[in-house]
């Protein structure tokens, strides 16, 4: 076990543990995701539960001794101390797309939790932070598309165009299909693990791509075999294809790029 960095002699803050970081995003993305779908459909703010997981999460990168940290252990913190920390995180170029969201969820939270509307008043969600920009960039000379913070110009946009052209795998199409999902922020440092962790498979055509993420060969053999078993035409009953790759797309990210299908893990 690592020690979280404690505060300096100067009082500066501690350094951000993205590994720390990153570790305790994939082990509580899943609930997270769950208690913020939840709050989605039912248009209200995330339960105090959801909002202590993603303060642990956050905290996680900065050491137990910060305010996320006591956050998720007491349920209670002073929101400006909380969102110096949390900006800090959102600002950062490695964090995830889905990290931001998070923050986002978590930020309007805390706006709630200390403004409550009055009794019968319409709830209105505060405006979120800027998402990532479309942006195309011209990466060993030809022009490329990346989604990019809002913020970043001039040396840090040269620097990230740099950064991509020094990657070996900017030339492979799985890559750069990846690159176009919405929430990959092309100018993070982690890009190739990134990639290496959410990278499923490329599949030639749609038909391959549903057999290799789906049942689909089990269900037909299963299919026939009830038909048999009832005296009914092989084609009397057939899979609807389209609710199944409908599935696909609620489970996988899927980039179609020149015939060829690309999935990543969401």
């Amino acid at each position: 076990m690592t020690c979280p960095e404690e505060l300096s002699s100067n009082n500066q803050p501690p350094a951000l543990d993205l590994e720390r970081l990153g570790n305790s995003y994939r082990r509580f993305d899943e609930a997270i995701t769950a208690g913020i779908e939840a709050a989605r459909a039912e248009q209200r703010e995330i339960t105090d539960e959801t909002a202590a997981l993603i303060a642990h999460v956050l905290g996680r990168g900065l050491g137990r001794d910060s305010n996320l940290a006591e956050f998720a252990r007491s349920h209670s913190g002073d929101p400006e101390a909380l969102g110096v920390e949390y900006l800090r995180i959102y600002a950062h170029s490695s964090t995830p797309g889905r990290v931001r969201d998070w923050i986002d969820w978590f930020g309007t939270y805390l706006i709630a939790k200390t403004a409550p509307p009055e009794v019968g008043a319409e709830v209105v969600r505060p405006p979120q932070r800027p998402r990532l920009r479309t942006d195309e960039l011209m990466v060993r000379g030809e022009g490329l598309l990346v989604h990019l913070p809002p913020t970043l110009t001039g040396p840090d946009l040269q620097l990230a165009v740099e950064r991509l052209e020094s990657l070996p795998m900017i030339e492979w199409p799985a890559f750069r299909a990846f690159l176009t999902l919405a929430d990959v922020d092309g100018s993070a440092t982690n890009l190739p693990e990134c990639f290496e962790e959410f990278y499923v498979g490329h599949y030639e055509d749609e038909e391959a791509m549903l057999y290799a993420l789906s049942p689909l060969s089990d269900w037909e053999t299963e299919l026939g075999q009830w038909t048999a078993e009832n005296g009914l035409p092989a084609d009397a009953v057939e899979i609807n294809r389209a609710i199944v790759l409908q599935q696909a797309h609620d489970v996988y990210d899927i980039v179609e790029r020149n015939g060829v299908f690309y999935v990543f893990n969401k």
